[in-house]
């Protein structure tokens, strides 16, 4: 009897293999969650969502009316946060420490300005509030075409229910996730010039993603998948106090005797690759940041009994609203 053939494995395919996996654990953890948060956006923004479609039967020709109180709610409370906007401040340990405090704080001040963040924070602010999560992300692009140098900018993510964080983290901003999920729809036409070797193989979809009956014939979905990679390093701290990896360009011209202390770290390396339903389309690239380039927010989390749970404002408010209306 013949033995069946073992399928060749490599390490395109087992990363592909092990994103998909990645995948169905993070939507699984979090799909009652972001069920409920879909179902409190309905009620708080689209009209006609406030009544049972049961009742609304029930009801026949008589009138739904809705008078929308939850939804002046919400807006009270995402304008209270865009009239008093939290403002980092960057301060010098010592005395000497005062003028690169000053330098980096211009930095970021310039970064914020440059990306309009205060846009896309307000994006993210009208998820947290009337769904329970919102997010925003930071990238790098060139200055111009023609430049090598990059900037810093902080971009809105239009649907962060695409948005996917290591169900294991701990953190509440996810600075301990080790990988996450992004997914995206394009158009085809934007996906055949960008890979035009590649099929146009979507990316498995689920209730929570972009999803228009419009948009099937002309676009696809892709992925994003971002992780944390362990790296041994050595690092060598010099007689002025600075701290170098041993294995820069710049290690090479330092003298040992400047040389005042060694010792070996597990940093994480930040990496991400843009994925398709069949293949690796992008990548692998290398993140200069230690984080996940990802921020998720939260109105209210807790964990109650072991399992983690979030909501926004209308959670408790929609049986309120619902005797309103009746």
């Amino acid at each position: 009897m013949a033995k069946p053939k073992k399928t060749e494995s490599s390490p395109t395919k087992d990363l592909l293999t092990r994103i998909r996996e990645r995948y169905k654990l993070m939507v699984e953890a979090d799909e009652d969650n972001r069920r409920l948060a879909l179902e409190d956006l309905k009620f708080t923004n689209i009209p006609g969502e406030q009544w049972d479609a049961v009742m609304k039967k029930e009801r026949g020709d008589r009138p739904c009316y809705e008078f929308n109180k939850l939804r002046v709610t919400c807006k009270r409370v995402i304008n209270d946060m865009r009239a008093n906007r939290p403002a980092g401040k960057v301060r010098g340990v010592e005395d000497g420490d005062k003028d690169t405090a000053e330098i980096y704080e211009g930095l970021i001040r310039n970064i914020w300005n440059t990306s309009d963040g205060d846009t896309a924070i307000d994006h993210a602010a009208e998820y947290q509030v009337e769904g329970g999560m919102g997010a925003w992300r930071v990238i790098t692009e060139y200055a111009y075409d023609s430049a090598f140098d990059q900037d810093i900018l902080i971009k809105g993510i239009p649907n962060p229910f695409c948005l996917y964080f290591d169900p294991s983290a701990k953190d509440p901003m996810h600075r301990d996730a080790q990988d996450c999920i992004l997914t995206e729809r394009i158009s085809k036409a934007a996906y055949k010039r960008r890979w035009p070797n590649a099929e146009v193989v979507e990316w498995e979809s689920t209730e929570f993603d972009d999803d228009e009956e419009w948009q099937d014939d002309e676009t696809v979905r892709i992925c994003e998948y971002w992780w944390k990679e362990p790296v041994q390093k050595e690092l060598w701290q010099l007689e002025d106090g600075k701290v170098i990896d041993a294995a820069s360009d710049e290690a090479a011209l330092i003298p040992p005797e400047t040389i005042k202390r060694k010792r070996s770290a597990i940093c994480n390396q930040v990496k991400m690759v843009i994925a398709s339903g069949e293949a690796i389309l992008e990548g692998p690239t290398e993140w200069a940041g230690k984080h996940i380039p990802f921020v998720m927010v939260y109105d209210e989390k807790m964990v109650i009994d072991g399992k983690v749970y979030w909501w926004g404002l209308p959670r408790f408010g929609k049986d309120a609203q619902r005797s309103y209306n009746l």
